[in-house]
């Protein structure tokens, strides 16, 4: 029970902080205050305690963490995207009328492409 207190003011002081940094990108971009300004350490509460300063590098490291999660994640599901249309392409080949059919007198006639040799199927055609 109080673990899972400990994380809900965690998480409500994240996004207090993460609220708070996002105003102060938004009065940067809009001009209003200079990045390295007294505005934005007044906002940061700069230099007050060493006890803020760790709690705002925290923060950051914690952002940067989700990020590269996320990045991972979406990664991961990029290369699982690409296998499975890698599978599906070898399927649609393999189930292709002609991928192992006899070659015909008309075939050869009506075109000179050597045909394509007989090859047993494994599992691993269709899922490699």
């Amino acid at each position: 029970m109080a673990l899972r207190q400990e994380s809900q003011v965690f998480i409500r002081r994240s996004d207090a902080r993460i609220e708070t940094l996002r105003e102060i990108i938004e009065n940067i971009q809009k001009g209003k205050w200079a990045p390295d300004g007294e505005e934005v350490e007044r906002a940061l509460r700069l230099g007050k305690s060493e006890r803020d300063d760790r709690q705002w590098e925290e923060v950051m490291k914690e952002i940067e963490e989700e990020d590269s999660r996320w990045q991972q994640e979406a990664q991961r599901r990029r290369e699982l995207i690409e296998q499975q249309e890698t599978a599906k392409a070898k399927f649609a080949a393999l189930a292709s009328p002609t991928a192992y059919s006899e070659p015909t007198a008309s075939d050869d006639t009506a075109s000179k492409a050597t045909p394509r040799p007989k090859k047993k199927i494994t599992a691993d055609d269709y899922f490699m």
